[in-house]
Parts: structure tokens; C-alpha cells; sequence
């Protein structure tokens, strides 16, 4: 995980439980800012005629057409409501799998938290992808700064950021 590179825990050291349970939430909360983003893009096409008709529904006739109900492509990459809905997914899906996971290690032993723990910290893959989400997020974060982004729709760009840095480390680890 993020901090998972960082700490590389001796093969002969046993990892202690409060330590591998806050390496396995970490993990899984970082992986709910990458699911979030990627759920609220696609959730977002069908939530941007709705808006579109709530913000026309007040100055134009009552019509059952929407006018320009799609914009552009560029229009609806670079929108701060499309950043934003990929935000409140991620606080949505950050929650559930948070839930799910106390949900699933409810009543396991401590070795089972330190065994999943010790595999995550070790797996060269994962550290990978952990470290290509982390610096996507940062590049995320600074590129919507710079746009004009801010509030939920920075946090949206910073998770963008993070499925191009998993992406982009996936396609590295192919490649060797």
C-alpha cells in the first residue's frame, strides 16, 4: 500500500496486529478511492441529463426535449461535475468497502490480519500499483489544481489520477 512500500517488514519479523490491521485498511480504503472514481464515471452520463434538465426546467417552456442534452466530448471530460460525481462515489464506495472489510475479518484470528498483511507488503505487484496510484493521485491533484478545481471535484482529478497510475503500472509490470 502507500505506506505498505515504505514499510518492509524483515522476513524473520512478525508483523504486530494493530499494525496489519491499518496496513489491510489502508490498502482497502486506497482501493475505494480507485473504484469510487472509476463507478462515477460511469454513473455520471446518467446523471448529466437530469441536471441538465433541472437547470433548463426553470428558464425554458415545459418540453419533453432536452436541449443539447450531451455535451461535447471535451465539454464532459474536463467538467467540474463529472470530478465531482467520481468524488462522492469514492466517499460512497471508500464507506462500503470499509464496512465490507470489518464485515469479512469480523472474529478472525490475528494471524490471519498479519498473514494478509505480510502478503501485501510483499507482493512486488501490489507495491507497484500502490506506488503508480499514489504518484497518479498527486499528479491528479496538482493538474485540477492548476485547472481550477477545487473542493469535491479536486478530490475527483486526484482519483483520476489514481486509475491512471494503477493503469500505468499495470502496463509496466506486463511489459517486464
Amino acid at each position: 500500500m502507500v505506506l505498505l512500500s515504505l514499510y518492509q517488514p524483515d522476513d524473520s519479523e512478525s508483523i504486530s496486529l494493530p499494525i496489519a490491521k491499518t496496513i489491510l485498511y489502508t490498502h482497502v480504503l486506497h482501493r475505494g478511492l480507485t473504484m469510487g472514481t472509476i463507478i462515477g464515471a460511469l454513473v455520471h452520463p446518467a446523471l448529466y441529463p437530469l441536471r441538465k434538465r433541472q437547470a433548463t426546467s426553470q428558464t425554458l417552456p415545459k418540453t419533453n426535449i432536452i436541449p443539447h442534452a450531451f455535451p461535447s466530448f471535451k465539454t464532459y471530460l474536463f467538467s467540474p461535475a463529472l470530478f465531482s460525481t467520481m468524488a462522492k462515489t469514492t466517499y460512497v464506495m471508500t464507506a462500503v468497502i470499509g464496512v465490507a472489510t470489518t464485515g469479512m475479518m469480523w472474529g478472525k484470528e490475528p494471524i490471519e490480519w498479519q498473514d494478509r498483511a505480510y502478503r501485501l507488503c510483499w507482493n512486488e505487484g501490489q507495491n507497484r500499483v500502490d506506488k503508480g496510484s499514489l504518484a497518479g493521485i498527486a499528479a491528479g491533484v496538482v493538474v485540477g489544481g492548476m485547472k481550477g478545481l477545487r473542493g469535491h471535484a479536486l478530490l475527483g482529478a486526484g482519483g483520476v489520477g489514481s486509475v491512471v497510475g494503477v493503469l500505468g503500472a499495470v502496463a509496466v509490470g506486463k511489459l517486464m
